[in-house]
């Protein structure tokens, strides 16, 4: 796994639970992680959009 959507992609599937150490509840978390940064992969912090805004 290289990307955000390859590790959201394995936590749906089920396959992170299948690393030694890592059980069901390491998995959930790290699925809500990934939605988490998917999500909010495409928003700016206001300053920075206020600047570009008056560039």
């Amino acid at each position: 796994m290289q990307t955000r959507e390859e590790l959201h992609r394995a936590a749906e599937q089920g396959h992170i639970r299948e690393v030694h150490g890592f059980g069901p509840k390491t998995q959930q978390q790290i699925l809500e992680a990934a939605v988490a940064r998917l999500q909010g992969a495409h928003r700016f912090k206001l300053a920075m959009a206020a600047a570009a805004s008056t560039a």
